[in-house]
């Protein structure tokens, strides 16, 4: 596969790619056509604001992003877990999720959880096991606000983006 890179124009994201809570898209690993609808499924949809989880890797185990519009049409390689939040009663939204995800209770529980697998660092399933405190409806409908109106920011920033180099 890495002998098609640069060759296309679909994006193919990396854990390297998963910066500043978004996909930091590089041009330079973009797969032609053939490739991405080879590695294409119908269950790989990415849909906006779903929660990109690295969970192989190195030091990079365990870094957060969230989607926009712009990072609909990648392929993900397989150590980039895809979480999406559905509606729920628990107060739990893709943005409260990105910022607990990030936190550094989080980021200490990862270092339990984290194995070494062959030659590189992985989670494998134990992502499950993170613990988030859900408890106080308040501070996650804050945080919720809160990352929401930042998200809202961005998507603003990407939208005028597209729309003046005709990406739309």
């Amino acid at each position: 596969m890495s002998y098609l890179k640069g060759l296309g124009t679909n994006p193919y994201i990396r854990v390297k790619d998963i910066v500043n809570l978004e996909i930091a898209h590089n041009r330079l690993d973009d797969i032609p056509d053939k490739e991405y609808e080879r590695l294409y499924s119908p269950e790989k949809t990415l849909k906006e604001k779903d929660i990109v989880f690295v969970r192989r890797g190195s030091y990079r185990i365990g870094d957060v992003g969230i989607l926009y519009k712009k990072d609909l049409h990648s392929i993900l390689t397989r150590e980039i877990l895809v979480l999406r939040v559905l509606n729920n009663d628990l107060g739990i939204t893709p943005f409260n999720l990105l910022g607990l995800l990030n936190s550094q209770g989080v980021r200490k529980q990862l270092n339990n959880l984290i194995l070494m697998d062959t030659t590189l660092p992985n989670i494998g399933d134990r992502w499950r096991d993170i613990r988030i405190d859900i408890s106080n409806k308040r501070e996650l409908s804050n945080l919720s606000n809160q990352i929401y109106e930042m998200y809202s920011t961005r998507c603003k920033f990407w939208n005028e983006y597209s729309k003046l180099f005709g990406n739309e």
